[in-house]
């Protein structure tokens, strides 16, 4: 794991405005309706849920993201209980709020149960809880894939990490049917949606996550004591990327795909 309040996350949150104002506009909140935003990281769900009205709670486990979500809502006159925690444990009572969000923020958790039972616990019965997920698929899996390949050459595996383990939970997020399995009991839907990604080139873009991206950069200083390593991983990576820019389009571009899931809890009883 790493610390997403290093670096500056913020940069990929403002290209992620455009999903939580989505997520926010699927959920449809009203005046008064108690929302907790699971991972809030910058605010970008909370604040947008909360211009409509709605009651809200924003928990992410970065304490330096919690600041840059405070003065946002101080800027726009919005208020907001910010709270530092984790989606494994959040710090509110049972059935306290009457929906959650999580936008790409509890697919990195360690544990995907503790964040779905803590979610069951503190949404009432018969609230929602609309979160999303990348796909694994596209160019942006793609990249990330040969990331790994190329960091597991220059890095092989101990022997005994190198015995065969089931696959991380982190990429299970991404399966409609794992999803559909992890929620039992419950009313599921499952939307596509398509988020573009753009930049004057796929070198450019790769050099802003390892500049600012906190993932990026903690798997840069985990290989930077192997002369050359981080290059071939760049390499590797970029060549994916600049292959799968979209046509016509001046720069660079890609579409990644993921999951908008809509949860409603049964009703009591």
């Amino acid at each position: 794991m790493f610390d997403w309040g290093d670096g500056h996350y913020e940069r990929t949150a403002t290209t992620l405005l455009s999903v939580s104002d989505e997520v926010v506009a699927h959920l449809a909140p009203t005046t008064g309706t108690r929302i907790v935003d699971v991972g809030c990281g910058t605010g970008n769900g909370a604040l947008a849920a909360a211009r409509r009205g709605a009651t809200l709670t924003g928990i992410d486990p970065a304490e330096r993201l919690l600041g840059v979500a405070s003065k946002r809502a101080a800027h726009e006159g919005l208020v907001v209980d910010w709270r530092a925690g984790s989606g494994g444990a959040l710090p509110l009572g049972d059935h306290s709020q009457d929906a959650a969000i999580a936008i790409f923020s509890i697919i990195f958790a360690p544990d995907a149960r503790d964040c779905i039972r803590e979610l069951r616990r503190v949404v009432r019965p018969g609230g929602r809880i609309v979160f999303t997920t990348w796909m694994a698929e596209g160019p942006l899996n793609d990249s990330y894939e040969a990331m790994m390949r190329v960091a597991s050459e220059v890095r092989p595996p101990s022997d005994e990490s190198a015995d065969e383990a089931p696959p991380s939970e982190e990429l299970l997020w991404g399966d409609g049917n794992w999803l559909s399995k992890m929620w039992p009991g419950v009313d599921l839907t499952l939307v596509r949606r398509t988020h573009r990604m753009t930049a004057p080139s796929a070198a450019a873009w790769f050099e802003d996550q390892e500049t600012n991206h906190p993932a990026w950069r903690a798997m840069r200083r985990g290989l930077a004591d192997i002369e050359g390593a981080w290059a071939r991983v760049k390499e590797a990576s970029v060549e994916v990327l600049a292959a799968a820019s979209a046509p016509g389009v001046e720069g660079w571009a890609i579409d990644s795909h993921y999951w908008l899931v809509d949860v409603t809890l049964p009703d009591a009883g």
